[in-house]
Parts: structure tokens; sequence; C-alpha cells
């Protein structure tokens, strides 16, 4: 029984601490909670501990392992955030946007890139309306309804 103690103080005593900052103390959380509709689905380039989640908002696919351990198709998913986040065409990423039911693009910008997230394309940069952006940790969000003609 000693012996259990001991392998069971490892993990604790090598554990890092994280801070998770609340919808209280987190700026992106904040202002999706003041400022979009308690079912709004976003589409996420962030996985885990994404700002929108933290709101209490849907996320269009969280971290594919948890939906694909239930069953899920997650690689159909991820391939129509590919082909969104990817799209060089106004009107054909807002046709994918509105055909899955989309209400919002989050977009953080990591340096270096996140493997996980496809390639942005200019087209959300260039061609779309910000309706937030914390410059401090290039994040930003799009509203489709307000981009799409809605």
């Amino acid at each position: 029984m000693i012996l259990g103690g001991i392998i069971d103080l490892f993990p604790i005593v090598n554990d890092r601490k994280y801070e998770l900052n609340d919808y209280k103390t987190n700026a992106d959380a904040k202002w999706i909670l003041e400022n979009t509709e308690k079912d709004s689905i976003f589409l996420n380039t962030i996985f885990l501990y994404n700002p929108a989640s933290i709101a209490g908002r849907k996320i269009f696919l969280g971290w594919p392992y948890f939906a694909w351990s239930q069953g899920y198709d997650t690689y159909k998913r991820g391939d129509v955030i590919k082909n969104i986040l990817g799209s060089i065409n106004k009107s054909d990423a807002c046709s994918l946007l509105l055909e899955n039911n989309i209400d919002y693009v989050e977009i953080k910008i990591q340096d270096p890139p996140d493997p996980n997230v496809p390639a942005i394309s200019n087209l959300y940069e260039e061609e779309f309306t910000k309706s937030y952006e914390n410059i401090n940790n290039n994040y930003s969000i799009y509203s489709v309804h307000e981009n799409c003609g809605l």
C-alpha cells in the first residue's frame, strides 16, 4: 500500500499549475457572453479552453478525439472547417457557413501556427468585417449574418 501511495504521488508532484480565466476575467469570453445569442454556434480555431465554450456557446468542433471516441464523424466536420477557413471565395465560404448553421467565425492567429488548425486564407482579413478583435492575443470574431448578407 505504501508503494502504491508513492507511485500516486508522482502525478501530483509533477503536475503544473494552469490558470483558466472564466468569463469575468477573460475579455474574449465576456464579449461573447454579452454580445451573442445563447444558441449561437461558433466555427472555432481553438479546440481546448475555447472562449465561446467558456461563455456557454456551442462550438462547431471541439477537440476531435472527444467526439470521435463517442462515434461522431469528426473527419467530416474537420473537412468542413478546412474548406471554410481555406476558402478564397466569399460566396463559397458564406454558403458553407450558412449550410452548417454557423453564426460566428472565430480566428486566433497563433505563432507558431497550431498544426491542428487548417490553413486560414486571407479572405476573412480582406473581405469580412470583424465584430470583435483582441489585438493582445490575435483573436477575432466575424459575424456570419453581418458578413454574408442576412
